[in-house]
């Protein structure tokens, strides 16, 4: 009677994570990604490099990826960047990748965003939102 008791009583909620060895940081498994990832540059003549990839399960049902990128003068508050651009697809890695470029006009920080979304055909199966990146242009 008492384990039963104690079974009742005591709930536990398992949420899966993975471990990420190059990012140090735990993150929630995902439906349709295996993984993904993001980067931000800015040289001294302002030009933006903005790279990313994302890897779908092989069960994955997701035919498209798109990403939504924004890039934000945290200073001014202004959006300076704001584009969703479909990836294309290597087969060499089995992986969609993004690379784009912009040109900043003027100095100070720069935060970028990235949403990444999965379709299978024009239904959303996921949306990931990657952790903010900050740079300076000075």
């Amino acid at each position: 009677m008492m384990i039963v008791t104690f079974a009742l009583f005591n709930t536990i909620i398992v949420y899966g994570a993975e471990w990420s060895d190059a990012g140090r940081e735990n993150r929630p498994l995902y439906e349709e990604t295996v993984s993904y990832y993001a980067d931000f540059n800015i040289d001294s003549n302002g030009n933006a490099e903005i790279k990313g990839n994302l890897k779908l399960l092989g069960s994955s049902a997701a035919d498209k990826v798109s990403a939504v990128v924004k890039i934000t003068n945290t200073t001014t508050g202004k959006v300076v960047y704001n584009k969703t651009i479909t990836m294309t697809y290597s087969k060499e890695t089995k992986r969609y990748k993004l690379n784009e470029k912009c040109q900043l006009t003027s100095k100070g920080k720069y935060c970028l965003n990235i949403t990444y979304k999965c379709y299978d055909g024009s239904r959303l199966l996921e949306s990931i939102q990657v952790p903010a990146k900050l740079k300076s242009y000075s």
